[in-house]
């Protein structure tokens, strides 16, 4: 709660600090999409084998933000991501050093995982705001930002009830264990404004946690062998996984029609301006 209030009121102190601009006000909006686990990672960057054949699973956030100095954007965003996964034919790193899978696994398992947080981001728009007048006009966009995810996580055999897990984090008997860490991204997207107020986002974001949890299961450094459990393994694999995701947003200000700090007004874009 501490990180929420502490980002939403530095996006406050932000806006209207930067009110003034000829396009000041706030961008507020929805994002609905799907996300996907895309592989796990040493701290070298090499990548280590799959354990789940990874599913796509649905993506929801609800964003705020506002646009400064004529390219830029800076805002915020409350997200609730799920991942999903599935394996039949099990093959774990863990199995023998883990104490919930000292046991061999041999029964097709899953896992379900629910990442809630927030995240702050700056934004960059290829063109000026000031340009943005005509409706169904593509502005591409590029964001970067850090934030951070609680894990709400269950590993299980697939034909199991739900509240039946090998293992798991936030819920059922494993509820005791809560687990909130960073996360970092970078994203790509496509603006549309639909009218002076409506817009459409289309966006693609790379999501970094520095933690491997994201399908619920350690992994652990085969050359180390079954008789110890090492725990320095559970920080050296870091996660990416994808979100895909289109927003409806509305603009509290209209684009191209405000008033500058010299009194005059901005001048729509003329149809054949190349601007």
């Amino acid at each position: 709660m501490k990180h929420l209030i502490a980002i939403v009121s530095f996006l406050i102190i932000s806006v209207f600090a930067l009110a003034q601009h000829p396009n000041a006000g706030l961008i507020i909006g929805v994002n609905l999409g799907m996300a996907k686990v895309n592989t796990e990672l040493t701290p070298d960057f090499t990548k280590i084998p799959n354990e789940f054949d990874h599913k796509m699973a649905p993506a929801f956030s609800i964003e705020l933000s506002k646009l400064i100095a004529n390219h830029f954007e800076i805002g915020t965003d409350v997200h609730l991501t799920y991942l999903k996964g599935e394996t039949y034919d099990p093959q774990f790193s863990a199995e023998g050093i883990h104490p919930a899978m000292l046991l061999p696994i041999s029964d097709p398992v899953e896992y379900r995982t629910q990442l809630f947080g927030q995240k702050f981001f700056v934004g960059y728009y290829f063109r000026k705001f000031d340009y943005f007048t005509r409706p169904m006009r593509l502005e591409p966009f590029i964001r970067a930002g850090l934030g951070y995810s609680s894990y709400t996580s269950k590993f299980s055999y697939i034909d199991a009830p739900g509240d039946e897990l090998i293992f798991g984090k936030n819920t059922g008997a494993f509820n005791y264990w809560n687990l909130t860490k960073s996360l970092y991204f970078v994203s790509a997207g496509i603006r549309t404004y639909q009218s002076r107020h409506l817009i459409i986002n289309t966006s693609i974001a790379l999501n970094y946690s520095p933690y491997d949890f994201l399908d619920a299961v350690h992994n652990y450094n085969n050359d180390i062998g079954n008789s110890e459990y090492n725990r320095r393994t559970d920080y050296d694999i870091r996660g990416l996984y994808t979100e895909f995701k289109i927003g409806i947003f509305y603009h509290s200000n209209e684009l191209g029609k405000h008033k500058s700090r010299k009194g005059k007004y901005n001048q729509p874009v003329l149809p054949f301006s190349g601007k």
